[in-house]
């Protein structure tokens, strides 16, 4: 049996691999009424969101992706095939999560910077309380510092954020506290940054008639990443840590917009949730019952009472163009859509979106992912978004 195992290792690694020939380039899927393309360059005035969950080293277990050569899942040779994926796009803003925090430290951050980006970083909750934190995985945000200029920085902690809400847990008809138990075991986090967008002015002459080259402010942005719990059986917990991060962002918005106004917001992230689930509807509508099949009879107190709700209306940039793509993440048990680009409904609109990779494409190499030539269980999202209103400048 070992014998054999050896020989299936040694056909996967050695003989079949090196005859692969790499999938084709993604193409563009533009708004409705548009033609399909091969040309990546942006339109001017849109922003380029990219959003990838890069499947941290931790998780990348020969154990649990037996189908990619040994070589393959070596961080060594994935990392390098990650940071030319970041590359070759030209992202404005990237949402990365699954970033090992010495990862982050040590290779992403000044692999970036020289670039010509700014990263903000943050692991999970967990890394306060081990002695050796470095392998932890979070969620990391980068911008061009040449288009963006940060604001304010903002960590979403759903452990804390719960605890602080102890009594809205506690409160109703609430007599157990299996909910909140549950939602408190999860150490998943969110991430956000408050960008103003740098607008070049090289053409704009000032009242002494010279030329200016300094960028003006231009729009305000809230941009956020996370990623929610993983496990399809805690489907409670992915909801309630989504009401949270809107409830977050609410507040971001409501600290730092006009009296009255709403910021444009990006939202993206791994929200382990397929369409259709509540987690999706929550987002999309703005509003879950609290008796909703997803909180699986769990009492979270006022939320279980009173439903779930938000008053940020999101667009998903993949379900706008025309459909969420086939899968976002591919692997031995499971191939579905799990990752998203949101966005703010009545104040960006999307204009192209990263078209998925061809599903015959993974079922002619591995048959899952990942594979030599595509680096993460994962696949990228990525689309090109233009602010709609001029609002929140200052």
């Amino acid at each position: 049996q070992q014998g054999t195992s050896n020989i299936i290792e040694y056909l996967r690694d050695e003989i079949i691999w090196p005859q692969s020939a790499a999938p084709p380039e993604r193409e563009w899927y533009p708004s409705r009424g548009g033609s399909l393309g091969n040309d990546s360059a942006k339109a001017p005035g849109t922003i380029r969101i990219f959003c990838y969950n890069i499947l941290a080293d931790i998780y990348a277990l020969p154990v649990r992706c037996n189908y990619c050569p040994s070589w393959a899942l070596e961080w060594k040779y994935r990392k390098l095939r990650i940071i030319k994926e970041l590359f070759h796009h030209d992202a404005d803003i990237l949402c990365l999560q699954e970033v090992e925090a010495e990862q982050y430290e040590m290779f992403f951050n000044p692999e970036m910077k020289n670039r010509g980006y700014e990263g903000y970083f943050k692991p999970k909750s967990r890394a306060r309380t081990m002695d050796d934190s470095k392998k932890v995985d979070g969620c990391a945000i980068f911008y061009k510092r040449d288009q963006f200029r940060l604001i304010k920085d903002y960590l979403i902690e759903y452990q804390s954020i719960a605890l602080s809400k102890h009594d809205t847990f506690m409160t109703g008809n609430s007599k157990t506290k299996d909910g909140f138990n549950r939602l408190m075991t999860k150490d998943n986090i969110g991430i956000a940054l408050l960008l103003q967008q740098l607008v070049p002015q090289n053409n704009v002459q000032n009242s002494l008639n010279h030329r200016m080259t300094s960028p003006i402010e231009g729009d305000r942005i809230i941009v956020a990443n996370t990623h929610i719990h993983w496990d399809p059986e805690d489907r409670d917990v992915k909801l309630i840590q989504s009401q949270l991060l809107m409830e977050t962002l609410m507040e971001i918005n409501r600290n730092n917009a006009p009296v009255g106004e709403t910021l444009p917001m990006i939202v993206c992230g791994d929200f382990n949730s397929i369409p259709g689930s509540g987690v999706y509807k929550l987002l999309v509508s703005g509003e879950v019952p609290g008796d909703h099949e997803d909180l699986q009879n769990y009492d979270y107190g006022l939320y279980s009472l009173n439903g779930l709700k938000h008053n940020l209306p999101l667009k998903s940039a993949y379900a706008e163009i025309g459909n969420e793509p086939p899968f976002t993440n591919w692997t031995s048990d499971f191939v579905g859509v799990l990752d998203y680009i949101w966005y703010s409904r009545d104040l960006i609109k999307a204009e192209r979106v990263l078209k998925s990779v061809d599903e015959a494409v993974v079922r002619g190499l591995t048959g899952a992912l990942p594979n030599p030539f595509m680096s993460s269980d994962h696949i990228p999202l990525a689309a090109d978004l233009r602010i709609l209103k001029n609002t929140g400048r200052r």
